[in-house]
């Protein structure tokens, strides 16, 4: 991961080019953030914030559960795996907002995201048990707690 200046100076020159799409993503816009994928596929998985988010982490972390769904149909396995600047998948995001529709759909179609640790090797489940209130989150956790249990898909994958 860059964590030079250029690196920053990327992800602000993208998000200065695609404000409509953080917009849409930040608001849950999805007809109008589908207009823009249409027109540049590429918008997908491009880094939008000076974070290194894409639209999938800033839909997350607004949660903004029927855009994440909708995304999560378009976007590869790898591109559901991508990391901004402090190594959190949009899951972890997700995990922060208490979405678990949001992670059923990137979880089903990438199960090895749960086990994804950020750059101080926390994973989703970390963050939904430990940044929200636990009546907030309890639903959050115990989905988490489920699908990270399985030792051969770590062990296959990770």
């Amino acid at each position: 991961m860059d964590t030079g200046e250029g690196g920053e100076q990327d992800a602000q020159a993208d998000s200065a080019n695609h404000p409509e799409l953080y917009r849409a993503a930040m608001k849950g816009r999805w007809k109008k953030a589908k207009v823009i994928f249409d027109q540049d596929p590429d918008a997908v998985k491009r880094k939008i914030s000076n974070l290194g988010m894409t639209a999938l982490h800033v839909a997350a972390s607004c949660g903004r559960s029927e855009f994440v769904e909708q995304l999560v149909k378009i976007l590869s396995r790898e591109q559901l795996e991508a990391i901004d600047q402090l190594g959190r998948t949009a899951l972890h995001h997700v995990a922060l907002a208490a979405d678990v529709d949001a992670a059923k759909a990137m979880v089903n179609e990438n199960p090895i995201l749960p086990y994804f640790g950020d750059v101080n090797k926390h994973t989703p489940l970390f963050y939904a048990a430990k940044w929200r209130k636990p009546s907030e989150s309890k639903k959050m956790v115990e989905y988490l707690y489920r699908v990270s249990r399985d030792e051969d898909l770590l062990r296959d994958h990770v």
